[in-house]
């Protein structure tokens, strides 16, 4: 998102305002509750998870964007032209924010938070996730048993006693 001047706010600019920490974490939960989707889906051995917020307000983007740099949050930044939706075309770009990795959508649910009890449960379920013991499988023995005994992976998972997960969340 290009910016030639600082974020505006209701009363003033960013740097005008100096904000604290605890402003800047209430004003991400409510952007976030408003306008962002957050999932965790796992599909057989992967999992995907997202955090992101959409907005066609620039000002909103670059916001959001100085708050989560001063928290400390690792982030993406996407700008569609012109985006449509369905048949009526937008005449304002879209901009979509992207928290990047599960540590830091993990680290969000638990610092920032969110009111609507789903979102705050699926960000629960990606800390679970992330803070998991790692695999007692060697990638050698993971190998080896596809490659030289040729098993599926539901083959591979069966003999080590790994439950099988199709369910998206």
């Amino acid at each position: 998102v290009p910016s030639t001047s600082k974020p505006m706010l209701l009363y003033g600019t960013i740097g005008d305002m100096n904000p604290s920490i605890d402003f800047m974490r209430g004003w991400l939960r409510g952007f976030f509750d408003g306008e962002s989707h957050v999932q965790f889906r796992r599909i057989g051995n992967q999992q995907m998870y997202s955090a992101e917020v959409y907005n066609t307000d620039a000002n909103l983007i670059e916001t959001c964007r100085c708050y989560l740099d001063a928290l400390g949050f690792a982030y993406g930044v996407r700008t569609r032209p012109n985006y449509q939706l369905g048949t009526l075309p937008r005449r304002k770009p879209l901009h979509t924010v992207r928290l990047r990795r599960g540590v830091d959508i993990a680290r969000f649910g638990s610092e920032i938070g969110s009111a609507t009890p789903a979102k705050q449960g699926v960000y629960d379920q990606i800390a679970a996730w992330t803070q998991r013991p790692p695999s007692k499988h060697r990638a050698e023995d993971l190998r080896r048993m596809y490659w030289d005994e040729q098993l599926s992976t539901t083959q591979m998972a069966a003999r080590l006693g790994l439950a099988r997960h199709s369910q998206g969340y």
